[in-house]
């Protein structure tokens, strides 16, 4: 089972996101905000996705990250660390101002998009999720 209490934690978040308008499915966790009439066909997914469980991994989705990003302080980057950063690349620590200690913090753009997901190691910030793994996964 998904928690969004606990994917907030790991940001310094809370979700506000109510819990009855949740249905997890394959894995999958989605945000009903309306309830969908019932169904001869068993449901595969349905409602905007929150959040994705693989293995022991709990990836957030963009609409959850962005979500957090209007409650919690954030890393911003110029516009050729985010460029790198959505191309796969880490950031140096020396480049950014961070906010208070957090096991993950979300990078945005000059414009606050929200671009991914990164953590903190010695003297990089290693990127966790950004959004230019949709494009290199249609690549291979």
């Amino acid at each position: 089972m998904i928690n969004l209490q606990d994917v907030a934690k790991e940001f310094g978040a809370t979700c506000t996101i109510p819990e009855k308008h949740c249905k997890e499915l394959n894995n999958t966790l989605f945000f009903q905000p309306v309830t969908f009439p019932p169904s001869k066909e068993e449901a595969v997914g349905g409602g905007i996705i929150l959040a994705k469980k693989e293995k022991e991994r709990i990836i957030p989705s963009f609409y959850l990250l962005e979500h957090f990003a209007k409650q919690i302080p954030v890393i911003e980057v110029d516009e050729k660390t985010a460029y790198l950063f959505t191309c796969g690349r880490d950031i140096f620590k020396k480049n950014v101002i961070l906010p208070a200690p957090q096991k993950k913090y979300i990078v945005v753009n000059e414009q606050k998009e929200v671009l991914g997901v990164v953590k903190e190691d010695r003297a990089m910030l290693k990127n966790v999720l950004d959004r230019g793994i949709f494009l290199r996964q249609e690549l291979r």
